[in-house]
């Protein structure tokens, strides 16, 4: 499998606080003024990817993106939700390849449609170097699995990964963000296990993680 990817850590739905109330400093980023509105998203998402509904995951990782306006002190969590949201895409895609229920190319298209609209609004803000390589090679991939699909099913059979029984215990992200070192997709202490059979959500902390710990 490789080295241990550090995934967010993220509450299950029973321990979603409705009362929280995030630091001062990332509340006034919050366009509808609820200090809990990208947590409970972020919740929301990972609900429903558990329980295999990878589109409301999606919709929910997405919307994230609405909440928070780009800048500094949100960058990297606009960015892990927008890879997040991805990867569910990502995945719905491989389920309905499987099943051959229905054409899931527009899973993809609606992926690349949100990548796109993401990579303009950093590169406003930003500037043309404002997107990340994990972006980018997300979105190489999209292109590929969209390349390899016929109008309605795909050309070369999708094989599912087995169900070792092993499964994945992410690190705990200790990571600054912005200006106040908060970063909102890693708040919280619950550290969440994958299966192997399921496709693991890839963050851009992964990367910053590896490439940290190589120059230590």
């Amino acid at each position: 499998m490789g080295a241990t990817v550090p995934l967010p850590a993220m509450a299950g739905p029973a321990e979603i606080d409705t009362d929280y109330r995030g630091p001062a400093e990332i509340d006034t980023n919050y366009q509808d003024g609820s200090a809990g509105s990208a947590r409970a998203l972020t919740q929301q998402g990972q609900a429903a990817f558990d329980a295999g509904d990878y589109l409301g995951a999606a919709a929910a990782w997405r919307k994230i993106l609405d909440i928070l306006p780009e800048n500094e002190l949100n960058r990297e969590e606009r960015e892990n939700a927008l890879l997040i949201s991805l990867e569910a895409y990502k995945q719905a895609f491989r389920r309905v390849s499987l099943e051959g229920t229905s054409d899931g190319a527009q899973y993809l298209r609606d992926a690349l449609a949100l990548c796109d609209a993401y990579t303009k609004e950093v590169g406003r803000v930003h500037g043309p170097t404002g997107v990340s390589p994990a972006v980018v090679e997300s979105r190489v991939e999209i292109e590929g699995m969209l390349t390899g699909v016929g109008p309605g099913e795909p050309r070369t059979p999708i094989v599912p990964a087995p169900d070792t029984g092993l499964v994945l215990e992410p690190d705990n992200i200790h990571r600054g963000s912005g200006k106040n070192g908060t970063g909102l997709i890693a708040l919280g202490s619950v550290s969440i296990v994958v299966g192997l059979a399921m496709m693991p959500l890839v963050i851009i902390g992964a990367k910053r993680h590896k490439t940290a710990n190589e120059d230590i």
